[in-house]
């Protein structure tokens, strides 16, 4: 097997654990949140790829549009940031559904502490 294979296998495979810890963060956060609903396990597995495209292309883009908020508000702006990634996501899922931005905001924390738990976990 080439190097390029194996490095392949080794993106692919890390996707994959990614997909699965926040299809369980998110499927965790809308068991202990009352604001936030997920239709069941499938619409969860679909958010949480949804949630994924969406950091992975506007994410970035509003990252550096809010730059001057994060530096002054010494990284505290990132935790807004991703409440509108996951109302975004909320907005194009029909499964899913967030009831305001508070709710939004302490689901983008608790999704990202279970998603730290659970990479850990898996990745060691």
């Amino acid at each position: 097997m080439s190097r390029t294979e194996i490095h392949v296998r080794r993106k692919r495979k890390r996707f994959i654990l990614r997909w699965f810890a926040n299809t369980c963060s998110i499927y965790l956060t809308a068991g202990i949140l009352g604001g936030m609903i997920i239709g069941g396990i499938v619409d969860a597995i679909i958010a949480a790829l949804l949630l994924g495209g969406v950091n992975y292309f506007i994410r970035p883009f509003l990252m550096i549009v809010s730059l001057p908020f994060t530096i002054l508000t010494l990284g505290v702006f990132t935790f807004v940031v991703n409440a509108l990634m996951l109302g975004l996501t909320a907005w194009l899922m029909p499964g899913f559904a967030i009831a305001g931005f508070g709710a939004a905001f302490w689901g983008a924390v608790l999704i990202s502490i279970f998603n730290l738990v659970i990479t850990t976990i898996i990745e060691n």
